[in-house]
């Protein structure tokens, strides 16, 4: 059960909602379980909320103490320890505060582990430094942390009254603060974008593609509908600024998504639905070829640029490694050429034609 429940969180499927069919399938495979579901008590099926969150519960607690367990061995040794926080709202409009760390393990190699997740009232960085600070309640001295790492977000980075600035002020003066390497490409990757209106043009169209559709169980179920029978399973993906590298994942969904989406927006045009002017806006974007070949464009440059970030966020990568990383993404984008980009768009039109949509040359 432990197994099958690690699966489910570490995929992000619901625990929830995949109870009954993970402890079915755990019967299968398991005659000592299959045994206990099948002679236990009738009300002993493990599919209570109460249950479920008690499980949920019971593997954070593991999972925290565990990490402290190593964290602390890691201090014996090496004195030293890195702490990385976000704040972010969850799915129930809370404001929660995540904590992780980075040590050295028994072989002196990094090694990044997940703490803890707190909810907060207050994202001050005086309020955010006080929850980091009740790490001492895991016997974690804040005074050995050397070095501390955080997105751009003023109350986190600012250098007079953020948490990095109490953080230094009150326990290392040597702390060493570095703003989330990933997230500086993000934000780069953005502005860039923003600087060419075409560019600016096609990104909008993926945001405007997923807020009609996610806005509306009504016109997501057309465009679910007209998925099936062409065997596409995909969920349309929100680009959003701070999401590192959203962008690739939205564009290449959409991409994929050309031809039943154009039948989704064509259908509800034609019905007169609500928002039906939207959808014509959003069908005469997407029946340009122009459109297509841009959207092509971004998704060929943003594949080395992922790579880029893979890498950077890999806890063994080192500056000596990322050099001829960020030359190789460099030289990927160097070698793209206007021809790859038209032959990739005219691709993708050439199916759309064959299925008889019309797409304006």
């Amino acid at each position: 059960m432990a197994v099958a429940s690690y699966c489910l969180f570490r995929q992000e499927m619901p625990h929830t909602a995949n109870g009954r069919p993970t402890l079915s399938a755990l019967s299968l495979v398991h005659p000592e379980a299959e045994h206990w579901f099948r002679t236990g008590p009738a009300n002993a099926h493990y599919l209570s909320a109460r249950n479920s969150t008690d499980w949920l519960e019971a593997w954070s607690v593991t999972a925290k103490d565990s990490t402290v367990e190593k964290v602390k061995n890691s201090l014996t040794t090496f004195k030293k320890l890195a702490y990385m926080a976000d704040e972010c709202t969850d799915a129930n409009d809370h404001q929660v505060l995540s904590h992780c760390v980075r040590y050295l393990d028994v072989s002196g190699r990094p090694v990044d582990a997940f703490l803890d997740v707190q909810v907060i009232e207050d994202t001050s960085a005086a309020s955010v430094t006080t929850h980091i600070l009740e790490l001492n309640a895991c016997q974690l001295d804040p005074r050995q942390m050397s070095a501390c790492e955080f997105d751009g977000a003023a109350n986190f980075s600012g250098r007079h009254g953020g948490v990095q600035a109490l953080l230094r002020e009150n326990y290392n003066p040597n702390l060493s603060y570095t703003h989330c390497r990933g997230h500086l490409l993000q934000l780069a990757l953005v502005r860039a974008a923003e600087s060419s209106k075409d560019i600016k043009k096609a990104i909008n169209v993926m945001s405007s593609l997923y807020s009609f559709f996610s806005k509306s169980p009504k016109r997501l179920t057309i465009l679910e509908n007209i998925e099936d029978p062409l065997g596409l399973k995909l969920k349309l993906v929100q680009p959003r600024k701070t999401r590192w590298l959203s962008h690739e994942q939205s564009l290449a969904v959409v991409l994929k998504l050309l031809q039943p989406l154009l039948l989704a927006l064509e259908s509800i045009y034609q019905d007169g639905m609500d928002l039906s002017s939207e959808a014509g806006g959003l069908l005469l974007l997407l029946h340009s070829e122009k459109t297509i070949a841009i959207l092509s464009l971004v998704s060929l440059l943003l594949k080395p640029i992922g790579s880029l970030n893979n890498a950077i966020q890999a806890s063994a990568t080192t500056v000596v490694d990322l050099c001829p990383a960020i030359e190789a993404t460099f030289g990927s984008i160097r070698e793209l050429s206007i021809e790859k980009v038209l032959e990739e768009a005219k691709t993708s039109v050439q199916k759309l034609t064959n299925e008889g949509i019309y797409i304006e040359s």
